[in-house]
């Protein structure tokens, strides 16, 4: 799941560009949670589908805990960026690095981190919990 999140971190940062530099780097994280949000409305407004939308509510959940790893190396930048090289061998690329020293909260990196993980955790959990209960009343539907 993590190369197809990295596809929309990606073209969030290329998509927000025009709303200025600090919107371009929020951009990629964002992009990546709106696009599974995006679809789960999709699902549940047009298609009237809410199984499909509670496996778009899974991805969020899944997307939210694959920021957690960056948002916690904010400080440290060792992490392995795609241009091959971390944060700290390229000053300015690293996105949470920005982010958090434009908010001064850098040294809270780890627990945004953990919160973030955790919150993606719970959603995970949700949306699991709401897929077998459509999957549930389908089945009784169906026996009935």
């Amino acid at each position: 799941m993590h190369n197809i999140n990295l596809v929309f971190h990606e073209a969030g940062h290329v998509f927000f560009k025009p709303f200025g530099r600090f919107m371009m780097i929020l951009g990629g994280s964002l992009m990546q949670l709106l696009v599974p949000i995006v679809l789960m409305l999709g699902f549940i407004l047009k298609n009237h589908d809410n199984f499909s939308a509670s496996i778009c509510l899974w991805w969020l959940g899944q997307s939210l805990m694959d920021l957690a790893p960056y948002i916690d190396d904010a400080m440290d930048q060792q992490l392995m960026l795609l241009g091959g090289k971390t944060g700290a061998d390229s000053p300015g690329s690293h996105d949470w690095n920005n982010i958090l020293i434009e908010f001064d909260v850098l040294e809270k990196c780890h627990a945004y981190a953990k919160l973030t993980d955790m919150a993606g955790t719970l959603v995970m959990l949700l949306a699991f919990a709401w897929g077998i209960i459509i999957l549930l009343k389908q089945y009784r539907q169906i026996k009935s």
